[in-house]
């Protein structure tokens, strides 16, 4: 709020009613490949012991099939590579998924 009176104090209304676009660029860390490698992986049966796949357990096994360039990749990276692709909560995640 604080910053908001300030812009409107320093900017105007116009300025304080209305974000500044931000010029924020995110390097992606999955290309197309292990993308493909990743939906491979929420379609193939979940790792013993789970009953399906969560975000953390991809996160893992990417790291660990060496499918991306860093050493480790966030639960978040995965779910906005396959939100409009798979559903984490969906019961057939890890076993018959359809894309």
């Amino acid at each position: 709020m604080e910053r908001i009176r300030k812009r409107y104090t320093e900017q105007g209304l116009a300025a304080a009613s209305h974000d500044k676009k931000r010029n924020r660029i995110y390097e992606r860390k999955m290309d197309g490949e292990v993308e493909a490698h990743l939906i491979a992986l929420v379609n193939s049966p979940p790792p013993s012991g789970h009953r399906r796949w969560t975000l953390w357990l991809l996160a893992d096994q990417l790291v660990q099939l060496e499918e991306v360039p860093i050493e480790s990749i966030s639960h978040e990276s995965i779910r906005l590579t396959i939100k409009n692709e798979l559903k984490p909560c969906d019961e057939r995640y890890g076993e018959k998924a359809v894309l």
